[in-house]
């Protein structure tokens, strides 16, 4: 398996191109890069989806609040594998409840919850390569 820098060079590379998916394949495991279509690739290729994208944003529940990755790297729900994950879905969470790990560079990255609330949805697995700003948690503010 690759090591974290290579995956980060790999990354940036995908990042930098037009492909909008690609895969490696380990003895040991594989490794899946996937762009995902965001408010600015939207806004460039459907102006018209845009429009509507932020007029829909605009009724979206105030009491729904999305915890994002603070930066590319790795997400890990919980401290090591021997360990129960940090959250679960349906747990309840207090403000700055620490939720999942995001390592870069060798770097531990804690990750807390901004707002108390419930654990609605959690958009990534354990292990997974997270991009900044992609949304990790779906918390319903209490």
């Amino acid at each position: 398996m690759l090591n974290i820098e290579e995956i980060s060079k790999l990354l940036s590379s995908f990042d930098k191109s037009n492909v909008d998916r690609m895969k490696f394949e380990f003895n040991d495991g594989k490794l899946v890069f996937e762009k995902k279509m965001n408010k600015k690739n939207v806004s460039e290729k459907f102006p018209e989806a845009s429009k509507e994208e932020n007029h829909l944003a605009h009724g979206i529940e105030q009491d729904l609040f999305i915890i994002e990755s603070p930066m590319v790297g790795v997400f890990y729900s919980s401290p090591s594998s021997e360990d129960n994950t940090f959250v679960e879905l349906g747990d309840v969470v207090k403000r700055n409840q620490q939720v999942g790990i995001v390592e870069a560079m060798k770097a531990l990255h804690e990750v807390y919850t901004e707002v108390p609330g419930e654990i609605l949805e959690i958009f990534v697995e354990n292990g997974e390569i997270v991009e900044h700003g992609q949304p990790l948690f779906k918390v319903k503010r209490k």
